[in-house]
């Protein structure tokens, strides 16, 4: 039998004493050990460890899922266990560990990062010791891995891993990923991806500890994918700072379509040939202008797919030519999409005298376009050159260089150009750059998007940065947002035979 102290400052200070009564379970030949104390139960309990022969105790703030079962695991419990987070059970003994991560399938403390803190360290206010559940016989598999659960807005989507139900990060998914899930689901209609924290609203699921971790996240699926088999994850991708799965932020919340996508006929207005001009959408019957705002590279190979050209294409941004347009079109797509009306997301908003009212324009290219004639090379820290009409370009890389994250420098556009020097494959490279120490404004490729399976840049899409400059050409000088920071990156490549 044990007894322990705690007090307690709130509006009244007030002292708990507690006894308990130990069954524990204990393992010696893992480097510590480990015991369950607190509850009349054997695999249920307090977590306490033997640090410098002394027993202490874990923080149960960041003693997640992964935590519970790596120590059930180091316990002797092979199916792992369960953090709880509804009952506190207080002991005594320092607090060896205040922080630590680990990964689901960790089976000893060597798998996890932490640190000892010092034997002086007590249990700080509103911070309790870590209490699981480890499970004695295995978890039933279910049949359909994926599950929907209410949420304040719109269902959320949970997987099932190794055991446990998780949840799924949507950042860089859409259409093609929604209506995978919702096939496994049972809905063959396809669907849409929704994500709080992209509309300007908080998560559901923001910054909480106490509940399952993020399990499945990158992954793309090729259009029409019905099983995620047929998918891969992405770990390819740079990721952008502000883009992130950290935190329960982008918990993807699932909308499940009950009948077939619409198909939305595209045109381009008002240009010089038929593989440029304006971008008008017919949207319930009426031709309707495109706003400029939020329409990624991405899109730009979505509307030259539908019209039917074969290679790349560029955006930017004028006032518009059309004058009967009701209102703005606003689109968001992944790329993938064989129609606009398949887009994740096509919203309408009306015309506002206090905004920048500017149009969205394209070109699609054609074989003879100076862009299909591009050719490459590498510098000796694999820094890419690009060759175009007798000018050098070289790439933009830069963390923030696109604010939906569609058209960061990855490891798709990286391939295309080993391919252009008849290279196999490529890994995308971040190449420090500071613009104190050469001219901000130059030959600089601020938006690129390469399609999987590209093999020369003049099938990748292109667009500029931003607010600054947003009419002109992509193929106009323009800086890597050094104006915001600096210190920026540049795209490089290694390749591989």
């Amino acid at each position: 039998m044990e007894w322990t102290e705690r007090s307690w400052f709130g509006w009244d200070r007030w002292n708990i004493l507690s006894i308990r009564c130990l069954t524990y379970a204990e393992i010696s030949n893992s480097g510590e050990r480990i015991r369950l104390a607190g509850l009349n139960k054997e695999h249920e309990g307090r977590v306490e460890i033997l640090h410098n022969n002394t027993w202490g105790i874990i923080n149960d703030y960041w003693f997640g899922y992964p935590g519970a079962n790596v120590f059930c695991k180091m316990m002797g419990y092979q199916y792992g266990g369960l953090p709880i987070y509804d009952k506190f059970i207080p002991g005594q003994g320092p607090l060896w560990i205040d922080y630590i991560e680990c990964p689901l399938l960790a089976n000893d403390l060597q798998d996890c990062e932490f640190d000892w803190t010092s034997e002086k360290d007590k249990i700080a206010l509103g911070i309790g010791p870590a209490v699981v559940k480890c499970r004695t016989e295995p978890i039933e598999v279910p049949e359909v891995k994926f599950r929907l659960q209410a949420g304040w807005r719109r269902e959320i989507l949970e997987y099932f891993k190794d055991g446990y139900w998780g949840y799924v990060c949507g950042a860089y998914m859409g259409t093609s990923e929604a209506s995978m899930f919702c096939h496994q689901l049972g809905f063959t209609h396809g669907g849409h991806i929704i994500i709080d924290v992209d509309e300007g609203r908080e998560g559901q699921n923001e910054n909480r500890k106490d509940i399952a971790p993020t399990i499945l996240k990158n992954i793309e699926c090729p259009w029409n994918s019905v099983d995620l088999d047929q998918c891969s994850e992405r770990e390819w991708s740079y990721q952008d700072n502000r883009i992130i799965c950290d935190s329960h932020k982008r918990d993807l919340r699932l909308k499940c379509r009950s009948k077939p996508f619409p198909e939305y006929d595209v045109q381009l207005f008002g240009g010089n040939s038929a593989n440029e001009g304006q971008l008008l959408v017919k949207y319930d019957n009426t031709w309707t202008t495109v706003h400029s705002d939020d329409f990624s590279t991405k899109n730009v190979a979505v509307v030259c797919r539908q019209l039917g050209f074969r290679h790349g294409g560029e955006k930017n941004s004028k006032q518009s030519l059309y004058k009967k347009s009701p209102f703005w079109l606003i689109l968001k797509c992944n790329g993938k999409e064989q129609n606009v009306g398949q887009c994740n997301s096509i919203k309408t908003q009306p015309f506002s005298p206090f905004e920048r009212s500017v149009s969205v324009f394209i070109k699609c290219y054609e074989e003879l376009d100076p862009e299909l004639q591009m050719t490459v090379s590498l510098e000796g820290d694999g820094k890419v050159i690009v060759y175009r009409q007798g000018e050098t370009w070289q790439i933009c890389s830069s963390r923030w260089s696109d604010f939906q994250g569609n058209s960061l420098w990855d490891d798709v556009s990286a391939t295309t150009v080993c391919r252009m020097l008849n290279q196999s494959n490529g890994t995308a490279i971040h190449i420090p750059f500071d613009s104190r120490e050469g001219p901000a404004t130059a030959n600089n490729i601020q938006q690129v998007y390469c399609p999987r399976g590209t093999s020369h840049l003049g099938d990748c899409f292109y667009g500029r940065l931003g607010f600054k400059g947003y009419r002109l050409s992509p193929w106009a000088p323009g800086d890597c947002n050094e104006a915001v920071m600096h210190r920026t990156y540049r795209g490089g490549v290694k390749c591989s035979k």
